[in-house]
């Protein structure tokens, strides 16, 4: 037997204390449902009804509200188990989401699948869906729908104009190295950056200059004549500069 002693409503639950100093939260609707109110006597079945029923309808809560972001069934599983939510209980939640397409992994993979493919390659988006628990013949028959080349056509150009100040070798080359880290096929890469190569303008003359320019305040007071020149030269080349165009612009600042 359970009396109430006192109640506190908030936005979500109810606080019940009890005179034998225990208390309870409850969930919103089965306090009205209940018609609970100060000194009501709760029998040992009415008691357990409203235990199994609050456990349902609190764990159900989490689980909507946790929904509001698009989770996979295992993640939320994961989340709900850390809520202390029983296996029993959670089979029959996850079941129930599931009829109510609140939970669908299908539908998870393909939306992330197109929320991510111009950031990550579909290499690192399989291995990221399969830390979501995601049943992995569905994440290979999902990922190799995407079209990488088509991608990749669209999202190298604008990658390549963030190394404007480099040379046309190293701007490739920082290029190719970007989206293979982010998991894109590198013959994709290779095919697009060959296709669009005569599209890219740089500046490789205004860029030699301005590197020439730098590594001579940098090297002029310490070295000079063969010395400087060669050390200029070794370090333009490095950047990715052809030494034709070295030569030329060194002849040009008198060096």
């Amino acid at each position: 037997m359970k009396i109430i002693q006192e109640i506190k409503k908030t936005k979500k639950q109810v606080y019940l204390t009890f005179t034998d100093e225990t208390f309870m939260a409850v969930e919103l609707d089965l306090f009205f449902k209940f018609r609970l109110k100060v000194g009501l006597t709760i029998d040992k079945v009415t008691w357990k009804q409203l235990n199994q029923e609050n456990d349902y309808l609190y764990y159900e809560r989490l689980g909507i509200e946790k929904l509001k972001k698009m989770q996979s069934t295992f993640m939320l599983k994961s989340f709900l188990r850390e809520k202390g939510c029983p296996e029993p209980l959670l089979d029959k939640l996850i079941h129930s989401f599931q009829t109510k397409k609140y939970l669908d992994d299908e539908a998870y993979v393909r939306l992330y699948i197109e929320t991510k493919k111009y950031i990550h390659g579909p290499k690192m988006i399989a291995d990221k869906l399969k830390t979501d628990g995601v049943y992995f013949p569905l994440i290979d028959r999902l990922v190799a729908t995407i079209d990488e080349e088509e991608v990749l056509t669209n999202t190298i150009p604008k990658k390549v104009k963030t190394y404007k100040n480099r040379s046309k070798k190293q701007a490739l080359e920082a290029t190719r190295i970007h989206f293979m880290r982010k998991g894109y096929t590198r013959e994709v890469i290779e095919k697009v950056l060959f296709q669009l190569q005569p599209t890219f303008i740089f500046q490789d003359i205004e860029n030699l200059k301005k590197a020439a320019q730098k590594y001579l305040q940098s090297y002029g007071k310490k070295k000079q004549g063969y010395d400087l020149i060669q050390t200029l030269k070794q370090k333009l080349y490095q950047k990715g500069f052809k030494m034709n165009d070295i030569n030329t612009v060194l002849e040009e600042m008198n060096l």
